[in-house]
């Protein structure tokens, strides 16, 4: 498979068309900026507020997308 990247110009042009690209281009700065996302105003709000661990998030979300047969076995796709 091969990655290649797609102009800032290029995206303006395929967002007169497509409201996802358009959306892609306008989230683009979150791309280019480091950020790190602070919970300490929800805890306040909701102090039995407790952030589910990376790897736990990213497993469930990913079950969540595997086929599986009825007694919950992994189905391999053909």
């Amino acid at each position: 498979m091969r990655v290649s990247t797609m102009r800032r110009g290029i995206l303006r042009l395929l967002g007169l068309f497509s409201p996802q690209t358009r959306e892609v281009l306008e989230m683009r700065y979150l791309w280019d900026i480091p950020h790190r996302i602070d919970s300490s105003k929800l805890a306040t709000r909701l102090p039995d507020y407790r952030a589910t661990p990376f790897y736990t998030a990213i497993s469930v979300c990913l079950a969540s997308h595997v086929p599986s047969d009825a007694k919950g076995q992994r189905v391999d796709s053909p």
